[in-house]
């Protein structure tokens, strides 16, 4: 994301109620909307998972399909050669992260799980 920002020039969206799938990344704003939704004993629970991807360019066709609406927001008024252009940047960008031998691609991610009884 911090790289399409970049390449649009646009500020990355912040604020409570954004959509997209860092709205929930507080666990304090977590557990508040599932208990205010009716749920009780809402545990949460962060933990590492780790994306592996044969290639940068497999990560950025991945971002694409899974991508937030914020990004979408953010490409929407560039052209078409232009989104090519942001979208080998992220490929770019992300080939720092690639093993040296094999060119594959591990992330670790935080997830928070959450769980609650309604």
């Amino acid at each position: 994301m911090n790289t399409v920002s970049k390449e649009t020039n646009t500020p990355l969206p912040s604020g409570k109620g954004i959509p997209g799938p860092f709205s929930l990344a507080d666990e304090r704003f977590l557990k508040d909307a599932l208990t205010e939704s009716g749920f009780k004993d809402v545990t949460t629970e962060s933990m590492i998972v780790t994306c592996n991807l044969d290639s940068p360019q497999e990560y950025t066709r991945l971002h694409q399909s899974l991508t937030q609406l914020a990004i979408h927001a953010m490409l929407a008024k560039e052209t078409h050669k232009r989104n090519e252009e942001i979208w080998n940047a992220v490929a770019a960008e992300i080939t720092r992260y690639a093993d040296s031998s094999t060119g594959s691609v591990s992330l670790d991610n935080e997830t928070i799980c959450v769980c609650g009884t309604k």
